[in-house]
C-alpha cells in the first residue's frame, strides 16, 4: 500500500518537477520490462515464457519429424 501512495505522489508532482517526471518515466519502463517476463503481461504467463513454450513446442515437433523420417 505505502507504494502506491508513492507511485500517486511521483505521478502528481512528475508534471511540474523535473526530478519527479524522471522518477515516474522510470516507473513507467520499470512496469513495462516487468511484463516481459512475469505473469503481468496480458497473457496468463509474461511475453518471455510464452516465447519460451511455443519455441519449446516447436523444436518438439521438429524433432518428432525427423524420427519419423529416419524411423521409415
Amino acid at each position: 500500500m505505502g507504494n502506491e501512495i508513492a507511485e500517486d505522489e511521483i505521478r502528481e508532482r512528475a508534471p511540474t518537477d523535473g526530478n519527479f517526471a524522471i522518477a515516474y518515466a522510470l516507473l513507467r519502463v520499470a512496469g513495462e520490462l516487468n511484463k516481459l517476463g512475469f505473469a503481468d503481461a496480458h497473457t496468463p504467463m509474461g511475453a518471455i515464457e510464452a516465447l519460451a513454450m511455443m519455441t519449446k513446442e516447436g523444436l518438439e515437433a521438429v524433432a518428432d519429424a525427423i524420427d519419423r523420417t529416419t524411423s521409415s
